[in-house]
């Protein structure tokens, strides 16, 4: 009877995470269905045309450059931290991964905030587009290197001895590491490309419209979300199907320990690699130097600081409260569907259903949210705090779910197997075995649902009610202004609450991952 009541309670966690994730885009078709008046204009929403298929044109050709240059910058500044064994290089991948959760818009206030940076572009050149991708880059480039060094897990350490016995190291790496590795660089590149294309909070800070932000503006002009919806059209379907594509090397991706695991011996480059390398590591050391000091000299005095952060208590208070608040209802909804998606093809469809939220664009998933909850039987929590809330829930609970993924694939399932032959019960055996056996994926799965839910814009601009701010809409509405003391004072409160969740999830991650090469004799660096 065990057996069976776990399973429902997993199909139910799995059901409240469908609703809580695809129940907005729901609400969309629902109302896109069911608006007779859109019958004309649908074929001009659907398909780009005028001065949007430019503007389509120009964001598909901003995510690719952005998606090219931080998977090839990460894999080079990668290569060179897969080969350390000590020294600061070993633990250099870990200030990466408490560093990845920082907002875009921090990396785009700390440029705009570099003396000079803007009169250094000529007059005849895109600054618009050179500087939102530039700092896209920047902001992606500790995802990037994350993901690479996972994607070299896939390289044996004992087939590259054994080849570095033949050959020379740099071809092992031409002939050994990168086909190994390029599979799992595709998928970078691919999640990259749809985390930018998705993304307008750092172009529009640049004055630079693309297609993401035309939604928003969509709806602000007429107020319908089918409207919205059809306008969207376009841009869901290529970033479902990059997704959909993909899914299986993200899967393999995820499997992987490549933050614990290094290069047997270092290897011996030719000096032009070494270059490259170098050169790399300096255009990540160069965005995270000019996020820290570009802050902090901007501030000011203490004194000035202090006032703003004084000034902005309410909205700290709000921000915290509704990251942590997301965090805890993502948890448990994450793992209903992470337990179950190694399932065959149920575990493929769940697998889609993870990867689809992150096709859907911000904006999309606050107009859904109003469109579902503006309306007579859901309205108690319309216009309430809740709503921030849910539109966290909604976009950053699949993150969660796949970090869970990750820790029950390092879990062995023998050790459950004994839990339910031997609990005294459901509740000691989860409170004594389960919880402490999933501890690490849990702490990360939630310093990510809290550092992104922290950071949200999108979506909660749209949602948040009357008399509620949080820190992030209150610094994007400032830097339209520019860069200020106060400004920067903000800033750097939201660079340190995502450092404090970057380094729990970091803590999580670095136990998740790095447990199979401890048990092997190879603990982590």
């Amino acid at each position: 009877m065990k057996w069976p009541a776990c399973i429902s309670g997993s199909l139910l966690l799995s059901l409240l995470f469908a609703g809580a994730v695809f129940g907005p885009v729901a609400a969309l078709l629902a109302a896109a269905v069911g608006d007779a008046s859109l019958v004309n204009d649908a074929s001009l929403l659907l398909l780009p045309s005028g001065r949007r298929l430019p503007l389509f044109c120009q964001t598909l050709l901003l995510s690719g450059v952005v998606a090219c240059m931080g998977t090839f910058i990460g894999f080079l500044a990668a290569s060179r931290l897969w080969e350390m064994r000590t020294g600061p290089g070993s633990r250099a991948r870990w200030l990466l991964l408490i560093a990845a959760p920082v907002p875009a818009y921090l990396y785009a206030q700390a440029w705009m905030g570099v003396s000079g940076v803007f009169g250094r572009v000529p007059l005849w050149l895109p600054a618009d587009i050179i500087l939102s991708a530039w700092v896209q880059v920047g902001a992606f480039l500790p995802l990037c290197v994350g993901l690479s060094l996972l994607g070299m897990a896939a390289v044996p350490p004992s087939a590259l001895e054994a080849a570095r016995l033949v050959y020379p190291d740099m071809t092992v790496f031409d002939r050994i590491v990168l086909p190994l590795a390029a599979p799992a660089l595709g998928a970078v590149a691919a999640l990259v490309f749809v985390l930018s294309l998705t993304d307008y909070s750092v172009p529009s800070l640049f004055s630079l419209n693309v297609y993401s932000l035309e939604i928003f503006a969509e709806f602000s002009a007429t107020n319908d979300p089918a409207r919205a919806l059809f306008l969207a059209a376009p841009l869901l379907g290529i970033t479902l199907l990059v997704l959909i594509l993909i899914r299986g090397l993200i899967r393999d991706l995820l499997g992987g320990t490549g933050f614990c695991q290094q290069a047997p011996l270092p290897p011996v480059y030719p000096r032009w690699f070494v270059c490259l390398q170098a050169f790399a590591c300096a255009i990540v050391l160069l965005h995270l130097a000019v996020l820290v000091f570009s802050l902090i000299l901007a501030a000011g005095s203490p004194a000035t600081a202090a006032g703003a952060i004084t000034d902005a208590g309410a909205d700290i208070g709000a921000t915290f409260s509704t990251a942590i608040i997301a965090a805890l209802c993502a948890l448990p909804l994450a793992y209903g569907v992470a337990s179950r998606m190694d399932g065959g093809r149920e575990g493929g469809w769940l697998w889609i259903l993870c990867l689809a939220p992150l096709a859907i664009p911000a904006p999309l998933i606050g107009i859904g949210l109003i469109a579902l909850w503006n309306t007579s039987p859901l309205s108690f929590l319309y216009g309430t705090a809740a709503m921030p809330v849910l539109a966290s829930v909604a976009r950053f609970a699949p993150f969660a779910a796949l970090v869970l993924h990750a820790q029950l694939r390092h879990t062995d399932p023998l050790l459950i197997d004994a839990v339910r032959v031997f609990q005294k019960s459901p509740l000691a055996g989860w409170l004594r075995v389960r919880i402490p056996l999933i501890a690490p994926g849990l702490i990360a799965a939630g310093g990510v649902v809290f550092a992104l839910s922290a950071g949200e814009l999108g979506a909660t601009l749209l949602v948040i009610p009357p008399g509620m701010e949080t820190v992030t809409i209150r610094l994007y509405n400032y830097l339209h202004y520019g860069s200020s003391a106060a400004v920067s004072g903000l800033g750097l409160v939201m660079m340190g609450m995502m450092a404090a969740a970057g380094a729990v999830m970091a803590a999580g991650i670095r136990k998740l991952g790095c447990r199979d090469t401890d048990s092997g004799g190879g603990g982590p660096e």
